[in-house]
């Protein structure tokens, strides 16, 4: 829709040409006929005077104008900003550029000015080097870690605010191998102090990799745990080998309370632990109900002995044919040990003659 010769010679209100026109074309065809801007331009707000100065002669009074009053509003940053998202530039593109270089102040703030701003142009190079430095939560450096564009500049500036022990393994992950900020990462983790808590999800988080941080973490794990579960994680998450499994396995078995606490031990025994048999024991003695002694004989069935307890307790206990049948259940038929079961459980059969 254009501003035809009848517009600019009709002398009709300017509420009517706007129903008809548009804001921005009505003001055309009013400031053309009568020299001047119409009363309600005193409520146009940054797009309206940016659209009047589109439709305006470049260098006309009115685009002057249009240039003038919206300089003199007091519009927020989001305002400005949506102006430099239109490709059509004037002289209000030019008011609203100067706008959010003076109102911008986050980082974010910063990186959506530079993402509207024209490539090359003076208030592309002002918004990179205000991300720098402009504030902002980790959170926001972290959004843009991925960027093509701006992933090492947000890389340094999130290693510059982590503080926690998730932010500085999110820095790690985030940062290419053997780099600079690894290496500062690294070295953050391994001087922070965190929960236990914090500790076992940073270790949860990297469990299954072969990254190195993975065994600083569960070195690091291990300073803060007390807790028999805790320690459990510590042993399930440290290499096989590792004098550190070893150290997990001894103290569960001193804080093992419960027959899932010490049967969850067999779990994560290794195979080199000297002390198998100790474990065994305490896993037959936490033991108390059929139940759990018939669940105990698939941890303990590689020792003889151990299984020999197992079905005196059974017999003891007086279980059901039910609890032998789960306890059966632990064996394969052609082990040793199902028969000696089975012979144990036909002398507890009474038949009613």
């Amino acid at each position: 829709m254009t501003v035809t010769a009848a517009d600019q010679r009709a002398k009709v209100p300017f509420a009517e040409l706007e129903e008809r026109l548009g804001t921005a074309l009505a003001t055309v065809a009013y400031f053309t006929r009568h020299g001047c801007l119409p009363r309600r331009a005193k409520t146009f707000q940054p797009d309206d005077w940016y659209f009047v100065a589109s439709y305006a002669p470049v260098d006309s009074p009115l685009r002057q104008h249009a240039q003038k009053r919206a300089a003199a509003l007091d519009a927020l940053f989001a305002e400005w900003l949506a102006l430099l998202r239109y490709p059509r530039r004037n002289g209000v593109t030019a008011v609203a550029e100067a706008k959010v270089a003076d109102l911008a102040g986050t980082f974010l703030q910063w990186h959506e000015v530079h993402s509207v701003a024209l490539s090359g142009g003076s208030l592309e190079e002002l918004a990179r080097l205000k991300m720098a430095e402009a504030p902002g939560q980790f959170g926001d450096f972290a959004r843009l870690a991925l960027n093509q564009q701006f992933g090492s500049l947000a890389l340094r500036r999130m290693a510059r605010s982590a503080q926690t022990l998730a932010e500085w393994l999110t820095v790690y992950r985030a940062g290419a191998a053997n780099s600079a900020i690894r290496q500062e990462a690294v070295e953050a983790i391994t001087r922070l102090w965190a929960s236990a808590e914090e500790w076992e999800a940073a270790c949860s988080a990297m469990a299954g990799t072969t990254d190195p941080i993975r065994t600083t973490l569960v070195q690091r794990f291990s300073q803060f745990a007390r807790t028999c579960q805790q320690w459990w994680r510590v042993a399930l998450w440290s290499d096989e080998g590792d004098p550190l499994k070893v150290r997990a396995i001894d103290a569960q078995l001193e804080l093992a309370e419960t027959f899932e606490e010490a049967a969850n031990i067999c779990a994560v025994l290794p195979e080199c632990y000297a002390g198998r048999n100790k474990v065994f024991d305490r896993v037959v003695a936490a033991a108390v109900t059929a139940g759990d002694l018939a669940r105990s004989l698939f941890w303990v069935r590689s020792s003889a002995s151990h299984c020999a307890q197992v079905f005196g307790k059974l017999i003891a206990l007086d279980a059901s044919l039910m609890e032998w049948g789960e306890a059966l259940g632990q064996f394969d038929p052609d082990d040793v040990l199902y028969g000696e079961a089975i012979k144990l459980l036909a002398a507890t059969i009474v038949i009613d003659e």
